[in-house]
């Protein structure tokens, strides 16, 4: 028979103990109404900051693109009302003096390979060869062709335009030219059916002692 065993007195009263309470001080305090409300405030000035900043690079970016915008309107208006007709420039290099001739994207040419020389300003009895001729375009010249058959009364009036011109034109005739008259500068070319001095004479002034050897490269 199994006898039960007896606790002593200082043991019984232990295990009923009641568990120590854990003071109120101990525990997170919950945080007081006006301290959650100054920090919700904070938060939303920053959320603000942060969008008013977005704002101001969107705003910024837009201005951006209409300044590109308008200014390559401007240009092209700029380049619109520019006598003659933009042609796009072709790759420039100098070339020996051996080489064959290009075949340019204009004729006359507007740009492209060329020799290193240039030919002599003033007007010309003779033709002048189309890679020479570049040349002079590209050291801000301009080129006044015409057709070997045109007639002499009409030649007389060109040559008295280009020689009232001290340098930077060249006045020369050209076989198998498309019109009577043809203007020629650097990635510009403007085709007459006869002689009119005004207009000539406004694409000389536009284009004349123009340098181009920063655009051609060569």
């Amino acid at each position: 028979m199994s006898r039960r065993r007896k606790m002593s007195p200082q043991k019984r009263s232990a295990s009923l103990a009641v568990p120590p309470v854990v003071p109120d001080s101990a525990a997170p305090a919950p945080e007081s109404p006006p301290l959650a409300g100054k920090r919700a405030e904070q938060a939303a000035r920053v959320a603000q900051r942060r969008r008013s900043r977005a704002l101001r690079r969107y705003a910024l970016a837009a201005v951006v693109v209409l300044v590109l915008v308008g200014a390559a309107y401007a240009y092209y208006r700029y380049q619109e009302n520019l006598p003659g007709d933009a042609v796009t420039q072709m790759r420039s290099p100098h070339i020996g003096e051996k080489e064959s001739t290009p075949e340019y994207s204009t004729d006359p040419p507007t740009s492209g390979p060329h020799l290193q020389r240039v030919a002599e300003w003033g007007i010309r009895s003779d033709p002048v060869s189309k890679v020479e001729m570049v040349h002079n375009l590209e050291d801000g010249g301009v080129v006044i062709s015409y057709r070997p058959d045109l007639d002499k009364a009409t030649v007389d009036q060109l040559a008295k335009l280009a020689d009232s011109y001290d340098t930077d034109v060249l006045m020369a005739p050209y076989l198998d030219l498309s019109h009577p008259i043809v203007l020629t500068a650097w990635r510009r070319i403007d085709r007459l059916d006869q002689l009119d001095e005004g207009r000539i004479r406004s694409f000389v002034d536009a284009y004349r002692g123009m340098d181009h050897h920063g655009e051609s490269g060569s």
